[in-house]
């Protein structure tokens, strides 16, 4: 099955050759969470805090759906 997937900030460094905002189409076996997805990329659950499906906020137990939008941000900090 085929999900969308959008890093932003110091996450898109997993998604090399990516624009800021830009998504990509990967293929996930049927039934993976957005666990999987971390693990596939070798990001650690902590450095996921902030993850929307489809614009609505989820855990990473989420079990992914066919064309899914899956976008995750790091921990934001301000200065």
């Amino acid at each position: 099955m085929n999900i969308r997937l959008k890093m932003y900030a110091s996450l898109r460094k997993h998604l090399p050759g990516t624009e800021i905002g830009e998504e990509v189409k990967i293929e996930v076996e049927q039934d993976s969470t957005i666990m999987d997805i971390l693990d596939r990329y070798t990001i650690e659950e902590s450095l996921a805090k902030i993850i929307f499906v489809n614009g609505i906020h989820k855990t990473v137990e989420y079990v992914l759906e066919e064309n899914d939008l899956l976008v995750i941000f790091p921990p934001i900090g301000g200065g």
